[in-house]
């Protein structure tokens, strides 16, 4: 299937309180991704079966856990078409759930594939290269060391994680 030209909202005011520019221009990359028709919606069952097929799920289970719940919720609604306001809209609420301890702990949970409680410093430049920031490794010691309450480099303890997400959001 050939896709045809991607859809960008006429739109510009930004009525999501936590997103840039620079993140509502990522966030229109995104849909268009599944905006197979470049019509400017998606229909939520053919999301749904994307997300059955691929790796989703083991990759970025936040992304999939916010695609389940926009699908459940388009469902109710007699399965209408997700336009990208409601999908910027749902990532916009997400990204406030993160203002809270269990918001923090969440995403914590997605960078911590071995369940220690910890994240590595290996972990976090793989995360760091993945979405292509130029942060070197030293960069990313100083970083844990300035939030550690242990003063470590190597690693990032759940409550210190969590401090510091809270202190970035006030």
């Amino acid at each position: 299937m050939q896709r045809k030209k991607n859809f960008t909202p006429t739109n510009k005011q930004n009525k999501y309180q936590n997103l840039d520019d620079d993140d509502e221009d990522q966030l229109n990359n995104i849909f268009n991704l599944f905006d197979i028709d470049g019509q400017g919606k998606i229909d939520p069952q053919q999301l749904l079966d994307i997300l059955k097929q691929g790796e989703y799920s083991k990759k970025n289970p936040i992304l999939v856990d916010i695609f389940q719940e926009l699908i459940e919720k388009q469902q109710k609604l007699n399965n209408e078409a997700i336009t990208v306001d409601i999908f910027k809209q749902a990532i916009s609420q997400k990204l406030q759930e993160k203002n809270t301890k269990a918001g923090a702990e969440k995403i914590f949970q997605l960078f911590q594939p071995d369940n220690r409680n910890t994240i590595s410093i290996e972990t976090l430049k793989k995360i760091v290269d993945e979405i292509d920031e130029n942060i070197t490794q030293d960069e990313l010691k100083d970083f844990i060391y300035n939030i550690s309450q242990e003063g470590n480099s190597n690693y990032i303890h759940l409550d210190d994680f969590r401090n510091a997400m809270m202190k970035s959001n006030q």
